[in-house]
């Protein structure tokens, strides 16, 4: 390696022959040097301390053959212990030139980062007034609180007791909600919001959109359910008439004979269910699938069963399941698609007598929702009673009497025109 010795313009002709005799080496191929630093100082009437003091001072040693490949300059030594250490490296890139090129990144990153929140400010502004006209659509088809079906009434309460703020204002996002759940599964409580939000019900908030809300190309907007957060549509006093009529005694009668109720309660059963054997399933390593079949025998099994013997069959099966995967040759799959025709098995036992039904009890870290307890609890005055009947017994002693109610109201008019099919809009289902 050759090197050069630099020396400061003002340097004594003392102070440059302790750097000569201190950069000297015995060979320009060893770095071995002749003098000591100790030998140096004892020559000069100086400490070993102050020698070094004086070399980066008045002195460098330049490493000729080790250059910057951005600006030429050679690389340089201050002292022996940077010399011994010294690596030529190839494309070696000085410090001020590192400097420089970090500095430019900097600047082109935060040019890209100006330039991305210039974009997201056109995006928003641009979403903003798509977003404020699709609410004033909303809000110029809001169906007065009169017109609102007793089951709507039901969903709004049970979004008001566990999502709407104090000031009943707006709601918090699901995501948000550490109370208890608004219904047994996440997949309900979308179908929740997005029934009320289709009912204009729940309106957008526009500046808090943006994130949680996508605009489709047919215009169509395509809401994140779990992270949005709305704007009801009503005022204090008409939530709370809402909520009013949820806690008190209402028409059963016309509930009972409401499409649209039965299969809300249908679904709050099914997903108790489904909620169950995800969980169950989970803790024992589980990963059955759920789809059309799951579901319709699960709606099968709960036309004769509450779902109190449901979470018993459920969690025989899985046990069941847990055991069966210990076998040999048995996958993780095998066992896990074992669990619905487990629960068919326990299930036809029960029902032939072969078995006796066992309840199980409402386990604590599988809390009763709200929707459940607007739908069940406050309207047949039982505690729970969605989780220990089925609907057929919670039903039953009102569907008589609510259709000859019905009947009788409809004769009173004239028969030819009297139309006697209930009209409700389909709840949506799995």
């Amino acid at each position: 390696m050759r090197t050069e010795i630099h020396y400061h313009p003002d340097i004594t002709e003392t102070n440059k022959r302790i750097c000569n005799q201190y950069w000297l080496r015995e060979s320009s191929k060893k770095p071995k040097f002749v003098h000591k630093t100790k030998a140096i100082a004892q020559e000069f009437g100086l400490t070993p301390y102050d020698v070094p003091i004086i070399i980066k001072e008045n002195s460098r040693l330049v490493m000729v053959d080790c250059k910057c490949v951005s600006c030429g300059e050679p690389d340089v030594c201050h002292t022996r212990t940077d010399f011994i250490g010294f690596k030529a490296y190839e494309n070696w890139e000085c410090q001020d030139c590192r400097e420089a090129e970090w500095q430019k990144q900097q600047l082109i990153r935060q040019q890209q980062q100006d330039a991305a929140e210039r974009l997201r400010q056109a995006q928003v502004r641009e979403f903003s007034d798509y977003i404020n006209d699709y609410r004033e659509g909303q809000l110029a088809c809001i169906t007065p609180v009169s017109e609102l079906s007793g089951v709507h009434k039901l969903m709004i309460a049970a979004v008001i007791e566990i999502l709407g703020e104090e000031d009943l204002e707006r709601t918090i996002s699901l995501r948000h909600n550490f109370s208890l759940p608004l219904s047994p599964l996440m997949v309900l409580d979308k179908i929740i919001l997005s029934r009320l939000f289709e009912l204009h019900a729940l309106l957008l908030v526009p500046e808090e959109s943006f994130d949680t809300v996508t605009i489709l190309e047919d215009g169509e907007l395509d809401i994140d359910y779990y992270q949005s957060t709305f704007e009801f549509a009503y005022s204090q006093s008409e939530l709370t008439e809402i909520m009013i009529y949820a806690k008190s005694q209402k028409d059963i009668h016309a509930l009972v004979i409401d499409p649209e109720f039965e299969l809300l309660c249908k679904n709050i059963q099914l997903t108790e269910c489904l909620s169950q054997l995800s969980n169950r399933a989970d803790l024992n390593s589980l990963s059955p699938t759920f789809g059309a079949k799951t579901n319709g025998m699960l709606l099968a099994c709960l036309e004769d069963l509450p779902v109190s013997d449901m979470h018993y069959i459920i969690y025989k099966a899985v046990e069941n399941a847990a055991a069966y995967r210990q076998k040999p040759n048995i996958t993780h799959t095998h066992a896990s698609n074992s669990i619905v025709g487990g629960i068919e098995r326990i299930f036809d036992k029960i029902n032939s007598g072969a078995w006796h039904s066992t309840k199980a009890f409402r386990n604590a870290s599988e809390p009763q929702s709200a929707i459940s307890r607007m739908c069940f609890d406050y309207v047949f005055r039982e505690e729970d009673c969605g989780f220990h009947s089925t609907l057929d017994e919670l039903f039953e002693p009102y569907r008589h009497k609510a259709v000859v109610q019905k009947t009788n109201y409809t004769t009173l008019g004239d028969a030819q025109r009297t139309n006697y099919s209930i009209s409700s809009t389909k709840f949506n289902t799995f």
